[in-house]
């Protein structure tokens, strides 16, 4: 009887958080606020986009399930309707998914050039590329970031 009532419950929590796509975008950035406002308008009739401004000192990762400030500015993020955490160049298709087919169909066409510029050219340059250099040096100066950026670096030299 309990574990009935249990998943009812559940099933009618998922339906009332299915409301919308949230997509953690830098609105400090005027390339990204601009790119994630244009599909925002553009997915108004089809499924409506919340975008959280993950630049504002009001983000609060308790209530983006963890999803640090940190986590936010260095790489993409989209949570889909059904609660599910879709980053990087995967997350931009999901929303051109559902925003344009055509577009979304010419990403995936070109799927791995694509996604090997968005995660390490683009994602790594972007504050440099957009003089945001203070927002850069205070994620560089967090030790966290520092361990994660040295992880990478054996990888790449293949230590």
């Amino acid at each position: 009887m309990f574990a009935h009532n249990r998943v009812r419950w559940v099933a009618q929590t998922m339906t009332r958080h299915r409301s919308c796509i949230k997509v953690y975008v830098d609105m400090g950035c005027s390339h990204c606020s601009a790119e994630m406002n244009t599909i925002a308008e553009r997915a108004k009739s089809k499924a409506p986009i919340e975008l959280v401004d993950v630049y504002s000192r009001q983000y609060k990762p308790d209530l983006h399930g963890g999803l640090t400030r940190k986590d936010t500015m260095s790489e993409f993020y989209v949570r889909t309707e059904t609660g599910e955490t879709i980053k990087n160049f995967d997350a931009l298709l999901y929303l051109y998914k559902h925003v344009d087919t055509k577009v979304y169909w010419l990403l995936r066409l070109f799927y791995f050039p694509l996604d090997f510029l968005f995660r390490h050219v683009w994602l790594p340059n972007r504050l440099r590329l957009y003089g945001r250099d203070d927002v850069r040096m205070e994620l560089e100066n967090n030790k966290e970031y520092l361990k994660w950026k040295d992880s990478l670096e054996k990888k790449r030299l293949g230590q």
